[in-house]
């Protein structure tokens, strides 16, 4: 992985961290799979 992508990466988690935080809640209770989690899993290959 390039150091450019690691980086933006890194900054599109941080950023989406605290949006996470804000739908988290609804994510969990309308039962969808959240698609920050499947952006965040895409940069860190989980």
């Amino acid at each position: 992985m390039s150091k450019a992508v690691f980086f933006i990466c890194n900054l599109l988690s941080f950023f989406l961290g605290w949006i996470e935080l804000v739908k988290v809640i609804p994510c969990v209770v309308n039962g969808n799979k959240c698609t920050l989690f499947v952006m965040k899993g895409l940069c860190y290959g989980t």
